[in-house]
């Protein structure tokens, strides 16, 4: 059966449309991860020798807190396109999920530099090809392997309609940055919510499952 499509212009136009509904509300979230980002940065430039305890805490938590928010803005964008309610709040609830989200992101790390090192190309395609995995763990709770299979199955046959399009999403977070950094605020938002989009768009491919890509496939 041919894989589910979807165009990058309903992808985008989605992703526009609920970031201006919802403009304020990441706008906070985008802050909170920055100021992890930034804590976490301050602590990581601190001299190990004259603080070593602070140093190395101060690090280490900031950087799991800026994990687990990093799942929390999946969660945001799962609920946003689903019409449940949301709040600040969901940035932090999937902490239980951490471990999973740690694991899988490792495995995909490494399966991606493992195609880079070997030949460039498979290892755009690879990262293509599994980088639903964290939608799978927050959405579904799978596993980090199970994650990391059922992205290989949703993206089967429509790999290529994904690698352009995560280009196109690069390009407008660019432009979003170079919009005097002020930008950020509405790219990324728009750049999610179209991910989420496309996510939800090839959940159906589970049940399906194509066996065998079409021609524009990889």
């Amino acid at each position: 059966m041919e894989a589910k499509r979807f165009t990058r212009q309903e992808a985008f136009g989605f992703g526009w449309e609920k970031m201006k509904k919802h403009f304020w509300f990441f706008a906070g979230a985008l802050l909170i991860v920055m100021a992890a980002s930034g804590v976490q940065s301050y602590f990581s430039h601190l001299n190990p020798k004259l603080f070593p305890v602070a140093h190395v805490v101060g690090t280490f938590v900031f950087w799991a807190v800026g994990l687990v928010v990093q799942m929390g803005m999946i969660r945001v964008t799962l609920q946003i396109h689903d019409g449940a309610p949301t709040g600040l709040g969901s940035l932090f609830a999937d902490y239980g999920l951490f471990f999973k989200y740690l694991a899988s992101s490792v495995l995909y790390s490494l399966i991606v530099l493992g195609g880079l090192i070997l030949l460039v190309v498979p290892g755009f395609m690879w990262a293509v090809r599994f980088q639903f995995f964290s939608y799978f763990i927050i959405d579904k709770k799978a596993g980090p392997v199970e994650a990391l299979k059922l992205s290989s199955k949703v993206t089967e046959g429509i790999r290529w309609d994904i690698f352009w399009f995560d280009l196109v999403g690069i390009g407008v977070v660019l432009l979003g940055m170079a919009a005097l950094l002020i930008g950020i605020f509405a790219a990324i938002p728009t750049v999610m919510m179209a991910t989420v989009y496309i996510y939800r768009k090839l959940l159906p491919q589970l049940a399906e499952h194509p066996r065998n890509s079409d021609k524009r496939g990889v």
